[in-house]
């Protein structure tokens, strides 16, 4: 039996997985917040809603960076000592085939089963929306 020496290494970005998701929570909780803030000033100050649009904005900005550096950490380790999962060789090609069970390092081929839950709340869709919103906002 072979040993993988980076497995402390690879446990560590999985304990940073889940801080990051942690951080995803209190992300969407201060993006809500942020967006509130915005509707509140409307007619008041046009200035600090736009201001408060780009609060929101960074918000997301810091979140995908915070996944992104994650998720890239966990899969460089990984990659150390293993072939990127669902990676085909001239041998052998790697078929994905999704179990009965509920499996769920199964629901992707490669490693991004890791943060699809994440990557379906679509904040990158949301930022694009709000960054067009910003557009027409300040166009008022």
């Amino acid at each position: 039996m072979q040993k993988n020496e980076y497995d402390f290494e690879l446990f560590g970005g999985l304990a940073n997985l889940f801080i990051h998701t942690a951080n995803t929570y209190i992300s969407l909780s201060n993006l809500e917040k942020s967006i509130q803030k915005a509707a509140s000033l409307h007619f008041t100050d046009n200035k600090a809603v736009y201001a408060e649009l780009n609060q929101a904005v960074d918000i997301i900005d810091k979140n995908l960076a915070e996944r992104d550096a994650v998720f890239s950490g966990i899969k460089t380790t990984w990659e150390k000592s293993q072939f990127p999962k669902g990676f085909s060789t001239p041998g052998k090609k790697y078929v994905h085939g999704r179990d009965q069970q509920r499996n769920f390092a199964n629901r992707r081929p490669d490693l991004s089963f890791m943060i699809c839950d994440e990557q379906a709340l679509g904040l990158e869709e949301y930022k694009a929306k709000l960054l067009e919103y910003m557009s027409w906002y300040k166009s008022r």
